[in-house]
């Protein structure tokens, strides 16, 4: 009786365990995307926030992935000065919650060929 119980806990933890898995990976991991700034940013300022955080800069840009599917993504610098014009961005894209999770700077090498061909 016992061994049925904990068969039975173990299987309902392994359930638990791949639900949250898959949950995470639904609203918290994204594909790769490519951008060129070409925008200053539209300025927004939120007087509610935090002295350091109150400017920022929001940007919607066309965004290209490794395969060359085109998409346009909006994000927000969360800087108090503008992106560099003609940088280029690697974003993170979560498709399920239509959001950036995160951004860096690249280099034009690293941008595979088939989205660089797309990039404004």
């Amino acid at each position: 009786m016992l061994k049925k119980v904990g068969l039975v806990l173990l299987g309902i933890f392994a359930l638990l365990a791949i639900g949250g898995g898959w949950w995470y990976h639904q609203n918290y991991t994204g594909e790769d995307y490519y951008v060129k700034i070409t925008t200053g940013g539209k300025r927004v300022i939120d007087s509610d926030a935090p002295k350091a955080y109150q400017v920022s800069y929001d940007y919607d840009l066309p965004a290209v992935n490794s395969e060359g599917k085109q998409r346009e993504v909006t994000f927000n610098s969360n800087r108090s000065t503008p992106l560099k014009r003609n940088a280029y961005l690697k974003v993170s894209y979560n498709p399920t919650r239509d959001v950036i999770l995160s951004w860096e700077q690249v280099q034009p090498k690293q941008i595979p060929a088939k989205a660089a061909a797309k990039l404004p």
